[in-house]
């Protein structure tokens, strides 16, 4: 038992441990004197009364001792166990030890030089003592003890004599099942049962449980602590009989536990050496069988496969064979099932072995679907599940129209981009159904390690095939439809990044050979479709997105949207909430005033029968007959308060939600008995204004029609308000447009104010470095554009920036509060050049939590300041977008539909849009949303100033420079 010395912290080992022979005359202090003594602490470690034990203490230590004791004249000592964990001060040691005198020492060099001699001391321990006081405890301890005095025995108590027999008897047993002295039976009772098989304990109680308690070496410092404690020498023998009793149960169950592993390791060695041998029999009888002519009896062959047939082994052959492997995956299997063979079943190889083959037996090799494309079917599969998306579906169409002529092409992935909501997943699952192949989704969100997609090596606890080898399994074919879902959403930083594993994956000249890390072999997965879907492209590798076709889904107009309800969204929540009509059980509409008759008549029976009884409640209006609830239908004017009041995405998955919780009201309100409960905020009138505008709900022939004057009512409060005409009652506000990963299109409102300073200019509205730029080019703009016109007159030639109004698109309404001045020259006229170098300029974008950044701002920052210096109010029915540069050029910008539909939602009447995105507006905006709102081309910021700051009748349609398009 290694120990440390407290006075000095080095190793100290106990040499021996025996008990006290003879008699010894030195004088010890009267029990309840105190003494001061030396204290020497030992950790882990409790020194018992009549006992000899010994100590290894630096010679520093020993210095002390000898200098304390002559100082003193007190030759004694005190031992005390050290608390475990805890420092060597005096809360760490116990109170209660052993007080004993130094009999022996002798002086011993330590192997380690740095440390200096060590002297091994034997201590001989003759009674116990309580510190009562620390004297010091620095640099040696010094404490103040008294003897304690142990309570007087009874020799004839029977009890305690049957306590030492069972105890002698106990530890003769602890001794045998140890054998050699090691485990729970220490070395200290050899001088017991050695060569003395006839010796018995001591007759005293308290002696022989201090001998025994310090020879239990596996009992702990606080148990052994317990018995130096105890004064009661019964209760002491009692304690110490415990712990034997414990001692000998684990040498028990640590026998028992050895016996059955070494009885588990013969069973397995003899099933090993059995199974060996049965394989060199077999490999014998395989040679002998091979030697006899070919004309063997049919019947012996049979015999053989059947038996083959009920082997386990056998059956995965049988499989491993059917499934057709590759040459090189072949080559592997062969290995591992004559691996596996000569394995034992209790080998902790032997599972992952066996789940690697059957995964090689489960994968499809040369299992497939065969096409059907049909590119009519293909058409009606496409407008069954999805209205609208025209562009979308002719690019689907041509893509299936190519497999068709040529089954082999490999060509580019097609992911869709979008914003959610708008039925990317359930393309691809059209794309499946047209193409008659099974479909299967991964969703690649969170996916930031590149073993989830190639698998984890064999060599690892658990290992497991990557999930397109899944997939492939799911399916049970090799040419299925995966679609790779989110795949923006892939996790990657500079520790991993997973999106190079997709490479492989995607890439038509790699994945005909993909590797997975769990097969090890090559799997051919140019059969197979892949298809992607993302919310946006920023997040992704520039090389994995050259190997993707991007076909945008931007999102729906609100026609489109009520359409897609009618069809789709309300028969699915009308199933889902039970509320959809049968016509061969119609409901039952029973009058109210019939009812109470009906109700009448049967009391009054019951009357002459039984007593009189509480009346009934009155039955509700409606009385549905059980399993037929009547229809809900919608207005056309309840789904447009929903899509513009309630809903501002561009999909309709929050249309859903809310036309799912329109069902929920209107299951409760026909299961619900009476009035449905109201909020508790609401007046008398509102209360019953709510009422009456759900009662209006219900219709003569039983059905629930939902109305926009119950929305409020049923769905709460508007959430969005569709008029932000208001906001820009003020100068120095402007609307933008702006594209959202999850969104879609949506408006930006850009502020901006001065106060009075240096030409500061500060921008918040956690803005990317792009976004601030370009709030720095526009400010530089308009100086440079006010500076040129206050220096230039109405007569400038060619050579000088157009500085002079442009054109009217449409003639200027004469109720206008802009028609009394100019509108180009105008603004600028209004701007003072020194006001730039007397005001900071601040400007803003709402909505600061969300980050914000790309190149689309040039136009409405211009306009905004624009704004802001001149004291005029940009025409609040108006959104722009597109970058500039510092001559005014307007730029070309993305997300051109999803921006005008964003406006369209909003009821704005006029979008400024590049002249170089034209392409974009004849081509991607649907042609309901070109007639109904106007969009003007703009090559200049000139010309969004023309149009801006100007209130007129604005026409729908495309105007500006449109003559590239004038053929659409």
């Amino acid at each position: 038992l290694k120990l440390c010395c407290p006075c000095t912290k080095l190793p100290c080992a106990m040499l021996t441990a025996s008990p006290v022979s003879g008699n010894n005359t030195a004088k010890f202090p009267e029990p309840g004197v105190p003494t001061e003594v030396f204290v020497l602490a030992t950790p882990d470690r409790v020194t018992f009364p009549a006992i000899r034990s010994s100590f290894l203490i630096h010679q520093q230590t020993w210095t002390h001792m000898q200098k304390h004791a002559e100082t003193s004249g007190q030759p004694l000592i005190a031992i005390v166990a050290q608390h475990r964990g805890q420092k060597d001060n005096e809360e760490g040691l116990y109170r209660v030890g052993t007080l004993g005198k130094v009999v022996g020492q002798s002086v011993q060099r330590n192997g380690r030089p740095e440390e200096g001699q060590m002297v091994a001391l034997v201590v001989e321990g003759r009674c116990r003592c309580e510190i009562e006081d620390w004297v010091q405890l620095k640099p040696y301890k010094v404490g103040r003890v008294r003897a304690l005095q142990e309570q007087e025995e009874h020799p004839d108590d029977r009890e305690v004599r049957a306590l030492l027999d069972d105890l002698q008897l106990r530890l003769k047993d602890l001794m045998q099942q140890s054998g050699d002295g090691q485990g729970n039976a220490p070395r200290v009772f050899s001088w017991l049962f050695g060569n003395r098989q006839n010796y018995r304990l001591p007759s005293s109680a308290g002696m022989a449980a201090d001998v025994v308690a310090a020879g239990l070496q596996a009992a702990s410092v606080p148990e052994l602590q317990a018995v130096l404690e105890e004064m009661d020498k019964r209760k002491r023998l009692e304690l110490v009989h415990n712990l034997v009793t414990s001692a000998q149960q684990t040498q028990q169950v640590s026998k028992e536990v050895a016996a059955s592993l070494q009885k588990r390791s013969e069973r397995e060695m003899r099933e090993f050496t059995i199974r060996r041998q049965i394989a060199e029999l077999k490999k014998e009888l395989q040679k002998t069988m091979k030697k006899k002519p070919k004309s063997a009896d049919s019947e012996d062959e049979e015999e053989e496969e059947e038996e083959e047939e009920e082997d386990e082994l056998g059956q995965l052959k049988a499989r491993i064979k059917a499934a057709k492997l590759s040459p090189e995956a072949q080559k592997v299997a062969k290995r591992e099932l004559k691996r596996l063979s000569n394995m034992n079943s209790q080998h902790h190889e032997y599972t992952s072995c066996r789940t690697f083959l059957d995964t090689l037996a489960n994968l499809p090799w040369s299992t497939t679907t065969e096409d059907a494309v049909t590119i009519d079917n293909a058409k009606k599969i496409l407008d069954e599940d999805h209205f609208g998306l025209e562009t979308v579906k002719t690019r689907i169409l041509e893509f299936l129209a190519v497999r068709k002529l040529r089954q082999d092409v490999a060509g580019p992935i097609v992911c869709l981009h979008g914003p959610p909501g708008v039925g990317k997943t359930s393309l691809g699952r059209s794309i499946a159904r047209a193409l008659g192949r099974k479909f299967h989704r991964i969703s690649l969100g969170g996916v930031r390690d590149e073993a989830e997609l190639r698998g984890h090596r064999r060599t690892y606890v658990g290992a497991l095939p990557g999930i397109i080898v899944q997939a492939l399994q799911t399916c049970g074919t090799k040419n299925p439809v995966i679609l790779l879902d989110e795949i923006d959403k892939l996790a990657h930083n500079s520790h991993y990044n997973p999106q190079g594993a997709m490479l492989e994956i995607l890439d038509p000249e790699q994945n005909k050979n993909f590797r997975d890390h769990y097969l090890s072999v090559p799997f051919d997965l140019s059969n197979v479709l892949f298809l992607c879907t993302c919310n946006g492209t920023s997040s992704i590798d520039r090389p994995l997105l050259d190997r993707m076709e991007i076909i945008d889904v931007a999102g729906y107009t609100s026609e489109e949207k009520i359409q897609i309800a009618k069809d789709y969204l309300i028969p699915k929540q009308r199933k889902l909430h039970g509320l959809e009509y049968d016509p061969e059980r119609k409901p039952k509409i029973v009058d109210v005033t019939e009812a109470e008759s009906t109700a009448d008549s049967e009391q009054e029976g019951m009357d002459e029968k039984e007593p009189a009884q509480e009346p009934a409640p009155a039955e509700e209006e409606l009385v549905v007959a059980e399993g037929s609830p009547p229809v809900m239908k919608f207005t056309d004017e309840a789904l447009q308060g929903m899509i513009t009041k309630y809903t501002i995405e561009s999909g309709v998955r929050s249309l859903e939600r809310r036309v799912a919780q329109a069902c929920r009201w209107a299951a409760l309100s026909l299961t619900a008995k009476g009035d449905l409960p109201a909020s508790l905020n609401l007046d008398e009138a509102s209360k019953k204004a709510r009422l009456e505008a759900l009662k209006a709900c219900e219709q003569p022939d039983g059905t629930l029609l939902i109305t926009a004057q119950a929305l409020p009512h049923i769905l709460g409060m508007e959430v969005y308000e569709p008029n932000v005409a208001e906001r820009l009652t003020s100068p120095g506000v402007a609307i933008g447009l702006a594209v959202s990963p999850v969104l879609g299109g949506e408006l930006m409102f850009v502020e901006a104010t001065r106060i009075p300073g240096s030409g500061r200019m500060t921008v918040t509205g956690q803005l990317g470095d792009v976004m601030k730029e370009s709030c720095t080019a526009a400010l530089s703009l308009l100086k440079t554009m006010t500076a040129k016109y206050r220096d230039t007159d109405s007569s400038m030639d060619d050579e000088v920036p157009r500085m002079l109004p442009r054109q009217r698109l449409v003639p200027a309404a004469t109720s206008s509060r802009f028609t009394d001045r100019p509108v180009t020259s105008g603004i600028l006229a209004a701007i003072e050049p020194s006001d730039f170098a007397k005001t900071d300029v601040h400007m803003h974008f709402p909505a600061g939590a969300v980050s914000k950044d790309g190149p689309s701002a040039g136009v409405v920052t211009a306009l905004c300041l624009a704004s802001l210096f001149s004291g005029y109010c940009v025409r609040s029915d108006m959104a722009c977008t597109g970058e500039i540069t510092l001559r005014g050029h307007v730029l070309p910008v993305g997300g051109i539909k999803e921006k005008v539909l964003a406006a369209h939602r909003q009821n704005l009447k006029l979008v400024l849009v590049p002249a170089a995105n034209a392409r974009h507006v004849f081509e991607d905006i649907p042609r309901s949303v070109r007639e109904s709102i106007s969009i003007h081309l703009i090559k200049h910021v000139e010309e969004a100033m023309d149009l801006a700051f100007q209130e007129t009748e604005v026409t729908p349609g495309v105007h500006g420079y449109v003559q590239p398009m004038s053929a659409l």
